[in-house]
Parts: structure tokens; sequence; C-alpha cells
């Protein structure tokens, strides 16, 4: 088997990774249907938050493929998000169960500041895609599903930095308001 691999990197020119929580849902990433919390963990001493989260996804199918591998496009993905205070790293660790067991995908993002650079946030995500079976299909499949990671990915540092935008303005206005009522 063998295993195709994707790696994008990024930097924020600003300190948000609070942005992050507030990425979903929005208008560009509609496959996202819903988001639920299904287990965290607070580690006081450490300055560690440990969350699960299932994501409720649906996708678009062609008809043909809906037919051909009885699917409607519903999925489900889950979420292993780590978050350091310490280190100042937001770690999400994501498997995509939709199309299981024929096409496996593990998604690993992180958020980050190095130590020479604490005015950036620095992003990191890397995607394995495993696909079994399809025999000469699968060369097709793989590169389908890998342009459509690679596009996602695009569209969600797009909806980061609008999202990043919109929680800067939005503290600007409450910051004047307090100024206002002083």
């Amino acid at each position: 088997m063998i295993e195709k691999f994707y790696m994008h990197k990024y930097i924020a020119r600003i300190q948000k990774k609070s942005a992050f929580w507030l990425k979903y849902p929005n208008n560009i990433q509609k496959h996202i249907q819903n988001i639920d919390v299904i287990d965290r963990h607070i580690d006081t001493k450490e300055k560690v938050l440990k969350m699960k989260r299932i994501i409720h996804l649906k996708y678009y199918v062609p008809g043909l493929l809906k037919k051909l591998f009885n699917v409607d496009g519903s999925g489900l993905a889950i979420e292993e998000i780590l978050i350091n205070l310490e280190k100042k790293n937001l770690t999400i660790n994501t498997v995509n169960y939709t199309l299981n067991p024929f096409v496996n995908i593990t998604e690993k993002c992180e958020y980050f500041q190095k130590e020479n650079d604490q005015n950036n946030t620095h992003y990191k995500q890397s995607t394995t895609l495993n696909i079994n079976g399809f025999g000469y299909m699968k060369s097709l499949i793989e590169n389908t599903i890998i342009n459509t990671i690679r596009e996602k990915s695009k569209q969600g540092i797009s909806i980061m930095n609008d999202t990043i935008k919109r929680t800067v303005n939005d503290n600007i206005y409450i910051n004047n308001l307090d100024k206002e009522k002083k």
C-alpha cells in the first residue's frame, strides 16, 4: 500500500490562535455541518487542555459514485485537540471516517510560535492518504482527493485570516465601547 502525503506551511502575521474556535461554521466550507465536543480534560498543573470532537460532514457526491459505492456523502471525522499554554501550541489530529475502509485520511494541524518569532503564529498541516483497492482507478482517486485537500487547505487559511481580522475588529470595537463608558 502506497501512502500519499500532503504538507502545507503558513505564517500568520499576528498572535491569534483563538480564531481557531471561531472558524466554523462558515459559508465557504459548507461540508462541515456540525461539531460536537464529546470529551475534554483540563490539566491546570501542566496548563494543557485536551479535547475530542466529532465533526459531522456532508460532501457532494456525483450520482454515478453514489450508486456505484452506495454512499450519500454523509460522514464523520474525529478530532483530537491538544492545547499547551506553556508552549503556546495548538495541535489538532483528525481522522476522517467518511469513506473508511476504502479511503483513510489523517490530518495533523499545528499552530505554534517559535522562540525567536513571538509576534507570528506558524501553521503546519500534514495529511496522509491511504486508498485500498480500486485497481487502475486508484491513482486518479488519490490525485483527486489530494487536489481537494490542497484546495480545502487554501480555503481554511483564507477563512482563518478572515476570522482573525473579524476578531481583531471586534476587540477594537469592544475596547472603544469600554473607553466611551468611562
